[in-house]
């Protein structure tokens, strides 16, 4: 039994790299900041696991955010209004601009 629970703190603290301790907390920050009742969050949570990053890092950050977005909840409103509301010429351009290469693809 102790062997085994040595081998998972093992696992755990592995994988100390900087770039694996950034990508765990891009990662982390990213879903500590999304709504956490859709499939789509735990898709991405689970699937996130299988990448070989800092699985500390990445939990540890996961919690932070989620414990941090209630209190810019507000802000995130706000901002997510104003970009819909003031920038809609804009957002249409870039929108039609990423899609067009796609449509293209799917006519040809």
């Amino acid at each position: 039994m102790i062997k085994k629970l040595v081998k998972l703190l093992k696992a755990l603290n592995g994988n100390v790299n900087p770039g694996e301790i950034a990508h765990a907390i891009a990662c982390g920050a990213i879903l500590g900041l999304m709504p956490k009742d859709n499939l789509f969050w735990y898709l991405v949570f689970v699937f996130i696991l299988f990448v070989r990053i800092n699985k500390p890092a990445y939990l540890l950050t996961i919690l932070l955010g989620a414990a941090v977005s209630p209190a810019f909840d507000g802000f995130f409103d706000t901002v997510g209004c104003l970009i819909s509301s003031h920038c809609r010429q804009y957002l249409h351009i870039y929108w039609t601009f990423l899609l067009w290469p796609l449509l293209i693809s799917i006519i040809q």
